[in-house]
């Protein structure tokens, strides 16, 4: 918000201050690490290399951000399956209780950054990842229903077009 302020600050587009907010943010999540340099990563990438199985991968990678960053004593969760998709119900989120007590002018720096990095980071989590949530906490809703899935190939897709000439190529 520090950042947000100096650059408004700088008579800096609000709009435009936003979306660079967004993108320094979102590029400390790229460059984040974890809480243990070099251990994280390479407990990522084996757990990638272990679990062949997408919504199994998925649920590990939920599961580990639940202990950090998104755990206890600040984040009331549950989390659950249902069909072919995981969910989480978020009824207590720090990062938004920070937020709402200021104006609106920050509550949408919080929802057009810290709120819309769900879509995006699914994607960056699990090949064909996607994203849904139809509440949130800070739209006034009681929940942020937030659920994960993979979004399968349609066959189309994965069918192999023969090419008269190029069979052996």
């Amino acid at each position: 918000m520090a950042i947000y302020r100096a650059l408004k600050k700088a008579k800096i587009d609000h709009d435009y201050a936003i979306t660079l907010v967004g993108d320094m943010q979102w590029q400390a999540v790229v460059n984040s690490k974890g809480l243990i340099p070099i251990i994280d990563p390479l407990r990522k990438k084996l757990q990638k290399l272990t679990t062949k199985n997408s919504m199994k991968y998925l649920e590990k990678r939920l599961k580990s951000m639940m202990k950090y960053p998104y755990g206890k004593p600040g984040y009331k969760i549950e989390f659950y399956k249902k069909g072919n998709m995981y969910c989480m119900d978020i009824f207590s989120c720090p990062v938004f209780n920070f937020y709402k007590q200021f104006g609106e002018e920050e509550m949408t720096l919080f929802r057009r950054t810290w709120c819309t990095f769900d879509y995006t980071s699914t994607e960056n989590i699990v090949e064909g990842g996607k994203y849904q949530r139809e509440h949130s906490l800070s739209n006034g809703d009681d929940v942020c229903d937030m659920r994960w899935f993979i979004k399968r190939q349609s066959s189309l897709s994965r069918t192999r077009i023969q090419l008269p000439g190029l069979n052996n190529l």
